[in-house]
This record gives C-alpha cells, sequence and structure tokens, in this order.
C-alpha cells in the first residue's frame, strides 16, 4: 500500500490527539519509511512508541463506531480532478473533499477530536 504525502501528514495530526496500538498487518511510519508490521514479528509496545501509526479506511470506520458516532459516511468520487467527497450525518450534515478515500476519512477522525472538545 503506498500511502501520499497528505495521507502521512494527517496521520501524524491524529497521532497527536489519539495514539492506537500498532497490531500485527498493521502500518506504520518510522524513519521516514512506511512499513508493514507483518514484515516483521513484533506487535506493538517499546518499539511502537517510536513508530506513527498509519491509519486506513477500515481503522477510522472503527474509531468512529467505537466513539458511539451514530454516522452515515457516504464516500464518492466527484468523477472529475480525482477529487474525493465525504458526507458525514451527525447532527448536522457536514462534507470533506479530497485526493483519495483515506485523506477523507482522515479528515473526519480528527474533526471527532474537535467536537469532543
Amino acid at each position: 500500500m503506498k500511502f501520499t504525502k497528505e495521507e502521512i501528514s494527517l496521520c501524524k495530526q491524529v497521532a497527536e490527539k489519539h495514539r492506537k496500538e500498532i497490531e500485527y498487518g498493521g502500518w506504520y511510519l518510522t524513519k521516514g519509511e512506511v512499513r508493514n508490521n507483518a514484515d516483521s514479528k513484533w506487535v506493538a509496545n517499546e518499539f511502537s512508541q517510536a513508530c506513527i501509526p498509519l491509519w486506513i479506511i477500515s481503522d477510522c470506520l472503527k474509531f468512529l463506531r467505537e466513539k458511539s458516532w451514530n454516522a452515515v459516511i457516504e464516500l464518492w468520487s466527484t468523477g472529475r480532478d480525482d477529487k474525493w467527497l465525504c458526507r458525514l450525518n451527525h447532527e448536522v450534515s457536514q462534507w470533506w473533499s479530497g485526493e483519495t478515500p483515506l485523506e477523507v476519512c482522515l479528515k473526519v477522525v480528527l474533526v471527532t477530536f474537535e467536537e469532543k472538545k
């Protein structure tokens, strides 16, 4: 899997607010290099503290469910300029756009931290 620079930047922002455990098969950034935990035999702990967990779409959806955001997330391509849109229906319908579906999902996760304040 390849992550864009924007996705990595968003993952770093999410990690500042919520540090998810890097499980076996999970993606992470260490020393500027993207890696998958399936490549090695360790599962989270001391070493993972030096790593930044990289979220995938299923991580975002799981997180939103765990935080009781009973929301409907709709993702679709605009059909032009390779842009993706997301609508999150939670009390008030909100919209985000991005270059990839993951980028949009990460933006939604970041918004949940602002909403909880």
